[in-house]
């Protein structure tokens, strides 16, 4: 089943790690329904041992929001919070780069991984988008979600992963990725930039449009 490119910002969340007291940049993830279970999807180089713990936001943290320009709040939910030493709680394959955290409880919106998911037939020259969020304040100055995105071609597709024809850019990580199809997009994959074997430096950011693919990831969970 197709997702309409309006509704894709629901489906995306933003996890945020505490480090020496200090909120540090956000990165994005995926909310997934698989085998009656919802996971939180994203990459699995964001975690660091230096961290304190993290927590995953419907939207902008509320602490963020108050250092935003103009007058503007969030009410963004909060759906989990971990400290560093229960990370293991955790799902996480290092080697490919992809990571999924269950959420308890969670009835918001979340991609079916049955219905929503491209399984294979991902081909070089498919157009894909890679989605994430921007905001903006509403009447009332609580900041909603806007949908943005950038899109190419897939350039290299292997087993595992895609590489798509666009510059990479910081800050992405954890994004949805999404190959166009008839009736709308069928998500297939997470942005992660660079490899986690790729010295981590502004060229190889740019030069490094890179997709995990997450079917094998999750139908394992």
């Amino acid at each position: 089943m197709a997702i309409k490119a309006k509704d894709v910002a629901k489906y995306i969340v933003q996890i945020y790690f505490q480090r020496d007291g200090v909120l540090m940049s956000p990165i994005f993830g995926t909310m997934i329904q698989s085998k009656n279970r919802v996971f939180m999807c994203t990459v699995g180089h964001a975690i660091d041992q230096r961290d304190e713990g993290l927590s995953v936001w419907t939207g902008v943290h509320p602490e963020v929001a108050k250092s935003c320009p103009g007058r503007v709040t969030s009410n963004a939910e909060l759906l989990i919070e971990i400290r560093q030493d229960r990370y293991s709680n955790m799902i996480i394959d290092d080697f490919h780069d992809i990571m999924a955290i269950p959420i308890a409880n969670y009835e918001g919106p979340a991609l079916d991984f049955e219905k929503d998911m491209l399984q294979d037939n991902i081909s070089v020259l498919d157009p894909a988008l890679i989605s994430f969020l921007d905001y903006e304040p509403d009447d009332n100055g609580i900041l909603r979600k806007v949908n943005d995105g950038i899109a190419g071609l897939i350039s290299v597709e292997t087993e595992n992963h895609c590489v798509i024809s666009i510059q990479g850019a910081p800050g992405l990580s954890g994004a949805p990725a999404f190959l166009a199809h008839p009736e709308g997009l069928l998500w297939f994959g997470i942005y992660t930039g660079t490899s986690p074997r790729t010295p981590l430096t502004n060229d190889a950011v740019i030069n490094n449009a890179r997709i995990i693919k997450a079917n094998r990831f999750l139908s394992n969970l």
